[in-house]
């Protein structure tokens, strides 16, 4: 993985940092997978990091896609990107023609994936109110009836109606039995336009220059067409079954181990549950919207080695990742370099 944080660099330094750290790594054509981390992170929260107040890629959180600045405690959750495509498009453009140009020259090898990672953001589960208050703010807005929202090709207002008007009640927790219908269908509309929009950014210009380069996003990356009870499920909150589209070209499910409210409900544990989530996840996966070979999925794992942050703890064994490793070989999904692993 050639993996730099482009958080606050402008796209030609971008370029150079990605360049040079694939030259490090002495990879060959095939094994050159770019992940530009913190791509779109920018914006929002004003209080929040310094990289993402300074950022430069403000695709998924733009100040120019919020709601008026006190209507809600986060004007920034709306499922509106016109203005964060804008930004972000013509500095993906300029990143990808200067490594473009690095491969060209020899300096670097072409990259057979791109791999984004925006932390599933925006999504209504965040925080308790925030997108229920943003949503009541959106209906006060032009743009509720005026902008399209990127994978639907419509307005919010639009949209809603089409949906059977689900009602929020801005003043109740998202996950109060009074939201949960309509949680369910907003977050299905925000994954949906959330990887709609990275690309309308990024799409265009990776694969311009590389025609077979798969694209995805940790966590949005994922389609569920909720036909036949296909339908994604958040193991922390097994009533949330939600049903979103993929924009880009790969899938990439993250197949960590899974909550024990989902063992709970289907009366698992441990290992075994875990494996049973992700075989039933990659099953509805790859027969939705038509169906998507093996070769189209990019699954996130957890290495044993890697500590929870703050503490001396570790998530995943040994003996979990050989298994997940297994399942996913099962259904002909080799997305690895080393060997020892594919």
């Amino acid at each position: 993985m050639v993996r730099a944080d482009v958080s606050k660099l402008n796209p030609l330094a971008a370029a150079a940092a990605l360049s040079a750290r694939a030259r490090e790594l002495s990879l060959a054509d095939g094994e050159c997978a770019i992940l530009p981390q913190n791509f779109g992170m920018a914006g929002g929260d004003q209080s929040g990091p310094e990289w993402k107040v300074r950022g430069t890629t403000a695709l998924f959180a733009h100040g120019g896609d919020s709601v008026a600045a006190g209507s809600c405690s986060a004007p920034w959750l709306t499922p509106w990107f016109s203005q964060g495509i804008a930004q972000c498009r013509p500095w993906m453009d300029t990143m990808v023609q200067a490594l473009a140009s690095a491969v060209t020259t020899g300096s670097m090898p072409a990259p057979s994936r791109f791999h984004f990672d925006s932390e599933g953001w925006p999504q209504v589960v965040e925080q308790p109110l925030a997108a229920g208050e943003a949503f009541r703010a959106m209906q006060a807005d032009a743009r509720w009836s005026s902008e399209a929202v990127p994978g639907f090709g419509i307005s919010m207002e639009d949209l809603w109606i089409r949906s059977g008007r689900p009602q929020c009640e801005p003043t109740a927790e998202w996950f109060r039995p009074v939201n949960h219908a309509w949680t369910i269908w907003y977050q299905g509309v925000l994954f949906t336009a959330s990887s709609a929009a990275l690309e309308a950014c990024t799409g265009a210009s990776i694969r311009g220059a590389w025609p077979a380069c798969g694209v995805s996003n940790y966590v949005l990356s994922a389609s569920f067409d909720g036909v036949d009870g296909r339908l994604d499920v958040d193991s922390r909150n097994p009533w949330l079954t939600t049903s979103h589209a993929c924009a880009s070209s790969m899938q990439a499910p993250q197949m960590y181990p899974v909550a024990k409210q989902w063992c709970d409900a289907n009366g698992g544990a441990g290992d075994d549950c875990s494996l049973a989530y992700h075989d039933l996840m990659l099953t509805r996966m790859a027969r939705s919207f038509g169906g998507m070979a093996p070769d189209r999925f990019a699954p996130w794992i957890e290495l044993p080695e890697l500590r929870i942050e703050g503490s001396q703890e570790t998530r995943v064994t040994a003996s979990y990742l050989v298994r997940i490793v297994g399942l996913l070989r099962t259904r002909g999904i080799r997305e690895w370099r080393k060997s020892s692993i594919n």
